[in-house]
């Protein structure tokens, strides 16, 4: 066994069976990507990785396939605390940002291809693909996935909404029927985690600044492709150029992470090319673009717009981004004198909130532009 420290849960033990996991190449390379590609703009400490995460993903699961609620075989833990450690094991660099820079990336069946090539445990990447009817403790409205993340966000970036009674949830969390299953007694605590993750997106993964530093990261790469489609390439190693372009292959996956791109990031931050030399700059400093929600501020989109064309391509300087999160996505099932019902019909708090989705709408721009148009109506 191996004791690792994590300021969220103090010790992690790691059991002997799953050292050569975390020892392999593949999974030390999540070490080098940010669990949250731009939060640290926002909150500076959150740089939090996905190699700290996919532990505390695993501590959780730990604890739920050992609960009291939950009668599993020896086979059966290995392949749920092993699912847990390896679900973020396809992600690109800069996280969930890179799947807008490659539209045909999904790292959900590049993790599935790994954990069934690279690990050899078919059964495990049944639980990622959601073939296993224990997957829900994986990915569901309430999951050891979601639960880390969010204490572990709330605690690097400082703010409060995901820290709750984790261990308390832990203990009597179930599945059936493909569902997630809890009891009365922690209905509370499951209700501060969902309404926690209203007020996380709200505060953190829709913040302006977020979406203002993820929409300059997306339109430096716009223009490296229309730069390379005219045969004007910047510079570009070979790994980021197959990784942009051409079909890669699982050993190139591996060497591909958050440096790849910051070493490019550092490069055309000199390119000869103007607008690439601009955006990188503005990616790189507090000068550069500004997301003003649409719903706070009483503007005039198109004039705005015109603003922008006259000194800016409006291709690589101008959005209106609509970000969409609906939060309770999955039921949950409460069990009352022997039967399960619906969490949504036992809990007025979820109740309300079953069917919230959250919506904003950005304008996007260069902050020397937008700044003046930031007075609140």
């Amino acid at each position: 066994m191996k004791l690792i420290r994590d300021p969220l849960y103090r010790i992690i033990e790691i059991e002997d069976e799953f050292l050569p996991i975390i020892d392999n190449p593949y999974f030390q390379r999540l070490r080098f990507i940010k669990q949250d590609a731009n939060i640290f703009y926002l909150y500076p400490s959150s740089k939090q990785d996905r190699f700290s995460h996919s532990l505390g993903a695993y501590h959780l699961m730990k604890q739920v396939v050992n609960n009291q609620v939950l009668k599993l075989t020896k086979t059966q833990k290995f392949n749920l605390k092993a699912a847990a450690l390896l679900h973020d094991i396809g992600h690109g660099a800069y996280s969930h940002t890179w799947e807008k820079l490659r539209s045909d990336f999904d790292h959900e069946k590049i993790s599935s291809e790994i954990i069934r090539k690279i690990f050899k445990l078919p059964e495990v990447a049944k639980i990622i693909e959601k073939k296993s009817p224990f997957y829900p403790l994986i990915s569901s409205v309430i999951d050891v996935d979601k639960m880390d993340y969010m204490a572990r966000d709330s605690y690097f970036s400082g703010v409060g909404y995901g820290v709750t009674d984790l261990d308390r949830i832990v203990t009597y969390l179930g599945v059936k029927d493909k569902k997630i299953t809890i009891v009365p007694k922690i209905v509370t605590s499951v209700e501060h985690v969902i309404i926690g993750r209203i007020s996380l997106f709200k505060s953190m993964y829709f913040h302006h600044t977020i979406i203002a530093k993820d929409e300059i990261l997306v339109n430096i790469f716009k223009r490296v492709h229309d730069l390379y489609k005219n045969k004007k390439t910047p510079f570009l190693d070979p790994l980021l150029e197959k990784m942009l372009y051409k079909d890669f292959e699982l050993n190139d996956f591996l060497d591909f992470n958050d440096s790849t791109v910051e070493f490019h990031l550092d490069k055309w931050r000199t390119a000869e090319d103007p607008i690439l030399r601009d955006l990188v700059t503005r990616y790189l400093t507090r000068e550069g673009f500004l997301a003003l929600d649409l719903e706070h501020y009483n503007i005039d989109i198109n004039k705005i717009k015109k603003e922008i064309a006259k000194k800016f391509p409006l291709k690589y300087y101008y959005c209106v981004e609509t970000r969409g999160k609906q939060l309770y996505q999955s039921e949950a099932m409460i069990k009352i004198n022997s039967k399960l019902v619906p969490l949504s019909e036992f809990s007025e708090h979820i109740k309300k909130i079953k069917d919230m989705n959250i919506n904003k709408k950005f304008l996007i721009g260069p902050k020397e532009i937008l700044k003046k148009y930031k007075t609140k109506f």
